[in-house]
């Protein structure tokens, strides 16, 4: 009987630890800790409960279905949402359990029967379903909380080894059943299998830190290139403001020569010394006024760079009174765009080179349209976009920095790649 209780609180406390993995990767709110660790108390009291009285399949999952729901509760608020995920999970926990018991029965050549009712077999049957299902939450959560498509081969690795290495440890012991039920055989599997399980858990929590860790980094660096960007329309508005000084202290003198041109009908010096001033009030003048001084700020600096690396610039701006997303992360969203179309240009001939910027709204969207020239390899038109620049992990935060934006306001975006250019096309719901 205690046998029993220790395993089957062994198996209770990993399903809490999934079914809260489960909840966190879906969840946009942030739960007070003590509701965390009151549901988290009340589950595993429910799941060790009902499996201590039953091991009944249809049992245990309608009660894995209504601790599930508990946690989401806590969690999530909304209904509709909780019962999907609820039964998303239910669905997983019955497919991994059942294909983890036949495995184990299988492999470890037991009876099926076994996995259900012995302690130390249903423990190792269990541990290997529930990492099975835990490798596949840690997936989820790591597509649904760091805006990966689907998380590169790298990271899937990392997620893959630990749990599939501690799977085959467990049916190694299994194999192994010489002395199992003796006094040093049941503590020795129970301290195996608890430290695989918190060594999964633990390396997950790790893992999680490290792309927080990483996601914070790409947030300074976004600071840094924001505080850029205000340094370098400071320095344009500071010589434009200059070259006002300076016509204003010319245009007395200017004015005098012009007027002395015309009397003495020499029409050609004084359309010269008008053209000139012209000339000059042009060089003033702020490209951009949208009514925002940050996407003022951004597209001026961006234009001012494009004019000296000798890149045609055409723009279109068109904003709404009331813009759908702050003003911040516009001028984020817009010096990541142009930077990527920048750079794109800057691989090509000087005669080749263009970038377009269009936005506008209507009365239910909200839209920026870009397009530069480029050379994109075959791959990079499937939609494999790569950087060529030595810093990788800077350059990385193009793309996926709009992503999580247009993510950010339930947004949409699409990119067309092709042979001699590349379209971004974003929208936003008014």
């Amino acid at each position: 009987m205690i046998l029993k209780l220790i395993c089957e609180s062994m198996i209770a406390g990993f399903e809490v630890v999934l079914i809260y993995f489960w909840a966190k990767a879906f969840s946009d709110e942030k739960a007070e800790r003590w509701q965390v660790v009151v549901a988290a108390s009340v589950i595993f009291i429910l799941i060790l409960s009902v499996s201590m009285i039953s091991f009944q399949p249809f049992v245990l999952i309608t009660n894995a279905t209504i601790c599930t729901f508990i946690m989401l509760w806590v969690m999530n608020r909304r209904i509709k949402i909780n019962f999907w995920l609820t039964l998303c999970f239910s669905t997983l926990m019955f497919l991994s359990e059942t294909i983890g018991g036949m495995l184990y029965a299988f492999i470890g050549n037991v009876d099926f029967n076994a996995t259900r009712f012995d302690p130390l077999y249903r423990l190792r049957a269990n541990i290997i379903s529930e990492l099975v299902a835990f490798t596949i939450i840690r997936i989820i959560s790591v597509r649904q909380r760091h805006s990966f498509y689907f998380p590169p081969l790298r990271i899937i690795l990392q997620i893959v080894v630990l749990p599939l290495t501690s799977i085959l440890a467990v049916v190694e012991m299994g194999l192994g059943q010489a002395g199992a039920y003796e006094i040093g055989g049941i503590v020795f599997n129970l301290a195996i299998i608890a430290g695989l399980a918190m060594a999964n858990i633990f390396a997950f929590y790790l893992f999680e830190r490290e792309q927080l860790y990483t996601e914070q980094k790409q947030k300074e660096a976004l600071y840094r290139q924001q505080l850029e960007y205000q340094k370098e329309s400071y320095r344009n508005l500071t010589t434009s403001q200059n070259e006002v000084r300076k016509i204003r202290h010319d245009l007395k003198n200017t004015l005098t020569a012009v007027s002395g041109y015309l009397k003495a009908g020499v029409t050609e010096k004084a359309e010269d010394l008008l053209e000139a001033m012209v000339t000059d009030l042009k060089k003033t003048e702020q490209a951009v006024y949208t009514g925002y001084p940050a996407v003022d700020a951004v597209v001026f600096a961006k234009a001012s760079r494009m004019e000296r690396d000798k890149i045609p610039f055409s723009k279109t701006l068109i904003l709404p009174e009331t813009l759908p997303i702050s003003e911040e992360d516009l001028f984020i969203l817009l010096g990541s765009a142009l930077d990527n179309a920048i750079e794109a240009c800057e691989k090509i001939e000087r005669e080749g080179r263009y970038v377009l910027l269009k936005t506008g709204f209507d009365e239910r969207r909200f839209w920026i349209w870009i397009e530069n020239a480029a050379k994109l390899t075959e791959e990079e038109q499937a939609g494999r976009l790569s950087t060529r620049k030595a810093d990788k992990k800077s350059h990385g935060l193009g793309l996926l920095t709009i992503q999580k934006i247009v993510e950010k306001y339930n947004g949409m975006w699409q990119i067309k790649p092709e042979k001699l250019k590349f379209t971004l096309n974003i929208e936003f719901f008014l």
